[in-house]
């Protein structure tokens, strides 16, 4: 009975229904369903999306777009539930090459100081390898890795596991020859570089998120009214990201709002032109040049958002 319990459980695992009544949807009576609830489905889409593309990805932050398109379910998803699925769809090859390096630097420095440890920082270094395993099961299944606090402890934990490697190497340098090793100087200019490195990666996020907290302002300033600052924080985002598809349909939204059609739909363009399987763009856009009165701009601008989100509702009727 092994087998077929087996085949069983991965058919039902393949079907995005939970089969549990609907007052356990959201209790822990889910836990003891079998159903991946669509996980199948976003996963099968991820390798697609790979396919597409296997060196470079789709693009960052793109499977929803990708899943809105080409999904075989209808469901609003943004993440593909899976941190390794996710990284083979968005950035290819390159992508999963990285995190697989970053995660076996990390894990295999704190294996090997593991090894030499004595008996109390053997425990600690154990507790940290356990920690990181259970991240990478949580993130294989899971957006785990879009909530901030999770794999930033990830993170936090395999630094402090490896952190001990470097300063051993030249204690026992300078117990061996009565002197700082020879190859002091040489280990102080690659630390340098990766310092440098880091602060590369660290202005890159710093950048996005200026970006992204001037969006929120927007956001939030536009609900209650207050337009001209609204305007302005979305400029601000602009000029953080000129390149960015969100800053642009920020101003586009504001400056409908305010009534000015001319100088939203132009925004609108630009929105649409940075993020092309964007559907939700091409809808604001569709609105904004129907507002100024170019029906045929806005048709077109509506059968492409309609083409890139196919299954929805707000579509299936027009």
């Amino acid at each position: 009975g092994g087998p077929h319990a087996l085949a069983h459980a991965w058919q039902e695992f393949k079907n995005p229904a939970l089969n549990v009544q609907a007052a356990q949807a959201n209790t822990e009576g889910r836990l003891l369903a079998v159903s991946g609830n669509g996980r199948y489905q976003m996963w099968s889409s991820a390798l697609d999306a790979f396919s597409s593309n296997p060196l470079g990805g789709i693009g960052a932050g793109t499977f929803q777009f990708w899943w809105a398109a080409h999904g075989s379910i209808y469901s609003y998803v943004v993440n593909a539930h899976s941190l390794y699925f996710e990284t083979l769809a968005e950035t290819g090859l390159v992508g999963i090459a990285l995190l697989a390096m970053l995660f076996a630097a990390g894990v295999g420095g704190t294996l090997r100081r593991l090894r030499r440890a004595d008996a109390h920082e053997r425990a600690l270094l154990a507790a940290i390898v356990a920690s990181t395993a259970a991240f990478l099961v949580a993130g294989g299944v899971d957006w785990v890795w879009q909530i901030p606090a999770i794999p930033v402890v990830a993170l936090l934990l395999l630094g402090a596991g490896v952190a001990g490697e470097a300063r051993r190497g030249m204690v026992l340098g300078e117990e061996k020859n009565g002197q700082p090793d020879g190859d002091r100087g040489r280990g102080a200019k690659v630390t340098i570089a990766w310092v440098a490195l880091a602060a590369l990666g660290t202005a890159a996020i710093v950048v996005a998120l200026a970006s992204a907290v001037s969006v929120r302002s927007s956001q939030a300033q536009a609900r209650v009214g207050q337009l001209p600052s609204a305007l302005a924080n979305a400029q601000t985002a602009a000029g953080w990201q000129p390149y960015a598809a969100e800053p642009a349909l920020q101003q586009a939204l504001v400056l409908e709002q305010a009534g000015n059609f001319t100088a939203a739909a132009q925004k609108a363009r630009k929105a649409t032109s940075a993020a092309r399987t964007d559907w939700q763009a091409w809808l604001v856009r569709s609105r904004i040049e129907a507002e100024r009165g170019d029906a045929a701009t806005a048709l077109a601008a509506w059968s492409k958002a309609k083409s890139l989100d196919p299954r929805d509702p707000l579509f299936a009727s027009r």
